[in-house]
């Protein structure tokens, strides 16, 4: 195993030497699928690695839609995107305009939140995670529907979000839940 940093270096430089390679254009998200579809009132963007000044820079020069346009720009948190609003939790999906609604979830997940951690009852946009402690000592034994051990915290809460399996939920419910960092904790 290497590093994510050492992954998406090597990555770069498979880039440059072929652009056109599979490899660049596969999705590596783990796919997350729930009761159907929900369209985002706004798209829920994701912004491509960056490590640099000058790269972050890069990036809002070709994204920028007006010239004064503000972003928001905050540290990646590797869960799942999601936001819950009006009752309804759904993932970012794959263009950030649909996600998948996983309300069905919202028993196991807490929110964080500016002055508040509890349970998931008002708008917030954020990434579901499960903290790596955690994964540790309550997730790193959980089998998935292959019937093998997730590997790291961001394949498990992607099997939580995608499981239909009422056990499981019920176990989560009991034990431990899941987070909704919202962006605005930052």
């Amino acid at each position: 195993e290497i590093s994510d940093v050492e992954y998406d270096e090597l990555l770069r430089q498979l880039a440059e030497i072929d652009p056109g390679h599979e490899l660049l254009h596969e999705d590596h998200a783990p796919a997350v699928t729930g009761s159907g579809k929900v369209k985002h009132k706004e798209p829920l963007l994701s912004m491509d690695k960056v490590y640099t000044l000058p790269e972050l820079l890069k990036w809002v020069d070709k994204t920028a839609r007006t010239p004064g346009e503000v972003f928001l720009v905050e540290p990646k948190y590797d869960g799942i995107s999601a936001i819950y609003d009006n009752g309804v939790l759904a993932t970012r999906g794959t263009d950030g305009s649909e996600g998948e609604n996983i309300s069905d979830k919202i028993p196991v997940i807490e929110l964080e939140a500016p002055d508040y951690t509890g349970r998931l009852d008002r708008p917030a946009r954020g990434e579901i995670l499960i903290r790596k402690d955690d994964f540790q000592t309550y997730f790193s034994q959980l089998v998935s529907k292959s019937g093998k051990s997730y590997k790291n915290p961001r394949n498990t809460v992607a099997g939580i979000l995608g499981g239909k399996n009422a056990d499981f939920l019920e176990l989560l419910k009991d034990r431990i839940k899941i987070s909704l960092i919202d962006y605005n904790l930052i």
